[in-house]
């Protein structure tokens, strides 16, 4: 109710914000309206509980008002008791998504949620392939993946317009030139198989590919069909040649 409630207000009050499935972001600078909103939230989730100290109160509420010229999340919460899925008031800076084409298909990696849904709205009839958040493999900060058809190429390159810009979603093309050498385009390429940098130690290399190969191999996975049965598949097998030219580093 709270959040349907403060959708409404936001939608009614605030030109700047964008809607997702279950997330709506708050875009607007500081104002008089966003500081009385944020103020009645936090009331509204901490009045009926309040802190053991009255000071803290204060401190807190400061402290989200000092932060009121960062985007606001606001998280639907459908099933409050349900295990992963809570409500959420997050104040956010920046989300990065890193966009690597691989085949015929195009890799987006990600460890927010809302990356996940801005890429559910964008890219629906094109997913392939995606990494479960309820694994329990995914850690927080679990680098998350979906697989997305070439045919999405050209929507993906509409995508820099400000309404995109201002939902904060970051993305990162491989775009620079780089004059490598053979060794070097083969490193590359396996780093990014992996979706990961130049600047990943040997432990952060060897714990992701365990994460994948554990994610994707065919006596652990759980595809939908056989057509993302054979994806599963190509996908461990990429997984599993990048490490083998990775690990001799």
């Amino acid at each position: 109710m709270l959040y349907k409630k403060t959708s409404y207000y936001v939608k009614k009050h605030f030109a700047e914000h964008v809607k997702f499935k279950h997330t709506l972001i708050l875009l607007e600078t500081e104002s008089l309206k966003k500081t009385y909103l944020l103020n009645r939230l936090f009331y509204a989730k901490y009045a009926l509980h309040p802190f053991h100290h009255p000071d803290t109160f204060k401190t807190l509420l400061q402290k989200i008002l000092d932060h009121a010229h960062l985007p606001i999340v606001f998280k639907e919460c459908q099933t409050p008791h349900s295990a992963g899925y809570r409500p959420i008031l997050a104040l956010v800076h920046r989300i990065e998504v890193n966009v690597v084409y691989m085949q015929s298909r195009l890799v987006f990696y990600y460890t927010n949620f809302i990356a996940r849904e801005f890429l559910h709205a964008t890219f629906a009839p094109y997913i392939l392939l995606e990494t479960p958040f309820k694994d329990k493999s995914n850690k927080r900060e679990f680098l998350h993946e979906t697989h997305v058809h070439i045919d999405a190429l050209s929507i993906l390159m509409t995508l820099r317009i400000p309404h995109f810009k201002h939902a904060y979603i970051h993305f990162i093309y491989p775009t620079q030139t780089l004059y490598l050498t053979k060794q070097e385009e083969i490193i590359l390429r396996a780093l990014r198989t992996l979706g990961l940098g130049v600047m990943h130690s040997k432990e952060q290399i060897k714990q992701r590919y365990l994460e994948l190969a554990k994610l994707y191999h065919p006596d652990t996975s759980t595809p939908s069909s056989i057509y993302s049965q054979s994806i599963y598949k190509q996908r461990f097998l990429e997984v599993a040649e990048a490490y083998e030219i990775l690990k001799c580093l």
